[in-house]
């Protein structure tokens, strides 16, 4: 996927939405949800656009102009690699939000109050002990650290990246909007 030129100050918002979904049986990010009338993946498309200058991808090669992962089956972390790796040298990204497909109780007030978070503290930024979505600050730092536990570490967990980066968390209240959807019995309680 082409990413186009951002203007300065610009945010990346980056749906992940690369899984298998095999605990769910089906790719859950083109289910329809009765419960937010739409598909996951269109849902999180059309919030993460209401972001004050946002430009919104998805990873997951699977989907229309998707990024896919040059690293498989390692996780989120695939994900945000092949972004990071798609965005060398444009210098107008100031911030990345990398944002699950699969929490639909997510508000996109909870989201603004995550990116301000981060840029306010200049530093990668998560929601109470929830590791995604999270706030990167892109800097050359991130690049490095990202590619450095994609390929040379056998720990491609979002909360091993967030303790490389010194992230901060965000209070919040809010404890389901943090919720996702991986299996039927969650699907039921959440998007039905």
């Amino acid at each position: 996927m082409a990413i186009s030129a951002l203007h300065s100050d610009s945010i990346l918002a980056v749906v992940l939405a690369g899984g298998q979904s095999s605990r769910m049986g089906q790719n859950k990010a083109l289910r329809y949800a009765p419960r937010l009338k739409n598909t996951m993946i269109a849902h999180c498309i059309k919030m993460l656009a209401q972001i004050d200058g946002a430009q919104v991808v998805v990873s997951g090669e699977q989907h229309l102009n998707g990024i896919a992962d040059i690293y498989s089956h390692r996780g989120p972390l695939s994900g945000i690699h092949a972004v990071l790796q798609n965005i060398v040298g444009q210098s107008s990204i100031r911030g990345l939000l990398f944002v699950p497909v699969d929490m639909p109780n997510l508000s996109l007030a909870t989201l603004n109050k995550l990116v301000l978070f981060g840029r306010k503290h200049n530093n990668a930024a998560y929601i109470n002990n929830c590791f995604l979505p999270c706030y990167l600050p892109y800097t050359a730092k991130l690049i490095d650290v990202v590619t450095e536990q994609i390929e040379r570490s056998q720990n491609w967990s979002i909360k091993a990246l967030m303790t490389q980066l010194s992230a901060q968390s965000l209070i919040c209240d809010k404890h389901d909007e943090l919720i996702n959807v991986n299996e039927p019995q969650t699907w039921d309680l959440h998007c039905s």
